[in-house]
């Protein structure tokens, strides 16, 4: 029994090293059957912001995009497709205003590592949330036909609601549309996309009007003091 022990002592500095050897050919053989490598990926991730909050809001669209290099394996990488990434910002603890913030990108795919991400920030513009009721204005174009005259404009709603980001919401003065009645003989029912406006006349971005259509009635009647020819 000693001299077990004794041998069993003796060797076991080789027997560490067989196992150590057969581990590194063992894993030698998996790098040659499926080589690990670094690469980026070619297609770029889109940037998905985390929520703002309520009382804040993203200025525009975040559409921004960055370059992912990762580590992984042969076979992982030739499966890998953009939806596999997921690229975020946290915007939490945030204020109004423009602002570099670091992106985070997650592969929820084994075994990879991401090494590198470009840009390694993006840039969003952050807002209070806001609205207001401002009128809703239909603006007639042209003339009826010759003999007929516009009698009665109905536009229902009369007012919207704009909401959006403060700095753009204040700038809204109303909703507007236009309405051709060039040549018109009777009465016109239509229903009308109306867009946000300023003082300017002109169009206010990064707001939506709630209802963002209006319908029109427009009577149009002979004048009375003209006849159409047969």
């Amino acid at each position: 029994m000693k001299q077990a022990v004794r041998w069993v002592a003796a060797n076991v500095p080789l027997m560490l090293m067989a196992l150590l050897l057969a581990t590194l050919a063992w894993v030698g053989a998996l790098e040659q059957a499926d080589p690990t490598i670094k690469r980026s990926f070619p297609q770029p991730v889109p940037v998905t912001p985390a929520d703002a909050g309520e009382d804040l809001l993203i200025v525009g669209s975040c559409d921004q995009r960055v370059q992912a290099t990762l580590r992984t394996t042969q076979s992982v990488w030739e499966t890998l497709e953009v939806e596999d990434f997921e690229a975020t910002v946290d915007l939490s603890g945030l204020r109004p205003g423009v602002h570099d913030v670091p992106v985070e990108v997650r592969l929820d795919r084994e075994p990879a590592t991401i090494m590198d991400v470009q840009p390694k920030t993006v840039e969003v513009e952050l807002d209070a949330a806001a609205s207001r009721i401002v009128p809703a204005r239909v603006t007639t174009l042209g003339e009826p036909a010759v003999g007929y005259v516009v009698r009665r404009r109905v536009v229902d709603p009369t007012d919207v609601t704009v909401q959006g980001p403060s700095s753009y919401v204040t700038q809204v003065v109303e909703g507007f549309a236009t309405l051709s009645i060039d040549g018109a003989n009777g009465n016109i029912d239509e229903t009308l996309s109306i867009r946000p406006r300023d003082a300017e006349g002109d169009t206010v971005p990064y707001v939506t009007l709630n209802p963002d259509t209006a319908e029109v009635f427009i009577t149009v009647e002979p004048s009375g003091f003209h006849s159409t020819l047969a």
